[in-house]
């Protein structure tokens, strides 16, 4: 399998610092994935392929984290 596209980015701002919260917010339209951190987008990408279905999870690395307030939500599908 291919390299997938959160693999690919490797950015140094914004970082993490230690107890001070930051708001994310993620969103995904079909192939289209937006990633912002305390409203500020960081990236913005379109995946020409893809999945359709599958499991979304957080991801840290010799840190801790702690989240509050997690919403998933599903727009009105436009008829």
């Amino acid at each position: 399998m291919g390299e997938r596209a959160a693999e690919r980015w490797h950015y140094t701002s914004p970082l993490i610092e230690a107890n001070v919260p930051i708001k994310v917010r993620i969103e995904v339209d079909g192939p289209k994935i937006r990633y912002w951190s305390d409203g500020r987008l960081v990236f913005d990408y379109t995946d020409p392929a893809s999945y359709r279905d599958g499991w979304f999870a957080f991801r840290t690395v010799a840190s801790h984290f702690h989240i509050e307030d997690f919403t998933i939500w599903r727009p009105p599908v436009n008829v």
